[in-house]
C-alpha cells in the first residue's frame, strides 16, 4: 500500500489511508443465481433451504428452470457499492444473434456513486451473455474494461491515481497480458488465494443474506 502510493506513515509511525485513497479500492466477487435452487460452482453460498418441522419435509416449490446467471458485484473500501454485472446464459453462436428483453431494464435501479469523478452520478447495471452465463478469461475483460474503467476516468499509473481492484481466483485474473494492460490503465489486480473465497473474500460474506432474500423471493413467488 505504501509503494503505490495508497497510504503514508503518520508522525507516530502508524499507517493511514486517505478517504480519497478508501475510494480506489474496489473489491468485488461474483455469485451463482439459480431459478431453480439447485446447486451451482460459481461463487457465493449455498442456496438457501425452507422447510416447517411441523411438516414432512417433501420437497419444495421451485420455478421450472435450471438456468443459472452469475452476477458480480462489490464496493469500495470507502463504502460505495459497485454497480452489478449480470452475465446470462444465451445458445447464440454469435454476438449478432444474441438477445435480451427490453423490459428488464425496468428492474434495473441505477447506482449512485462518486468513484474516480469529481461528484456524484448515476451508474447503470451491466449486462454480458455468453454460452456458459459464467465469467471466462474474454469475459472478464470485457466486464473489467466496460464496467470497471470507466467509473475511474482520473485512474492513472502514478501515485495517488491509481485504483486497486481485489478479485477471486477465477479465469483470467492471472493472465499476464491481462495484468499488465490492467497496470497501464492505472488498476492493480489483486486476486485472492484459490479456495479460500468464504473466509478471505469479504464481498463474499454479504452473499450469505442477499442469497437468503433472493431464495426467499423466489420461493413465494413461486407459491403466489
Amino acid at each position: 500500500m505504501l509503494e503505490l502510493g495508497f497510504a503514508d506513515v503518520d508522525s507516530e509511525g502508524k499507517t493511514v489511508i486517505p478517504m480519497e485513497q478508501l475510494e480506489k479500492i474496489i473489491n468485488i466477487d461474483e455469485t451463482c443465481l439459480v431459478l431453480d435452487g439447485s446447486k451451482c460452482n460459481r461463487g457465493g453460498r449455498p442456496e438457501i433451504t425452507f422447510y416447517s418441522p411441523n411438516l414432512p419435509n417433501l420437497g419444495r416449490a421451485t420455478c421450472k428452470t435450471s438456468m443459472a446467471t452469475t452476477m458480480i458485484t462489490g464496493s469500495t473500501a470507502a463504502g460505495e457499492p459497485m454497480p452489478p454485472h449480470f452475465q446470462f446464459l444465451t445458445m447464440a453462436q454469435s454476438e449478432d444473434t444474441q438477445r435480451v428483453n427490453i423490459r428488464m431494464s425496468a428492474f434495473f435501479p441505477k447506482i449512485k456513486g462518486t468513484f474516480g469523478t469529481n461528484c456524484e452520478k448515476e451508474w447503470p447495471v451491466t449486462l454480458g451473455m455468453n454460452l456458459k452465463g459464467g465469467m471466462d478469461e474474454r469475459e472478464f475483460r470485457s466486464y473489467f474494461l466496460n464496467s470497471i474503467v470507466p467509473l475511474f476516468p482520473d485512474a492513472q499509473d502514478v501515485r495517488g491515481k491509481r485504483v486497486i481492484m481485489k478479485v477471486d481466483s477465477g479465469p483470467g485474473r492471472m493472465e499476464l497480458g491481462f495484468l499488465a494492460e490492467a497496470r497501464t490503465l492505472g488498476f492493480t489486480i489483486y486476486p485472492g488465494v484459490p479456495n479460500t473465497t468464504a473466509v478471505a473474500q469479504e464481498t463474499d460474506q454479504s452473499y450469505g443474506p442477499f442469497k437468503t432474500q433472493f431464495q426467499k423471493k423466489l420461493y413465494y413467488r413461486t407459491l403466489g
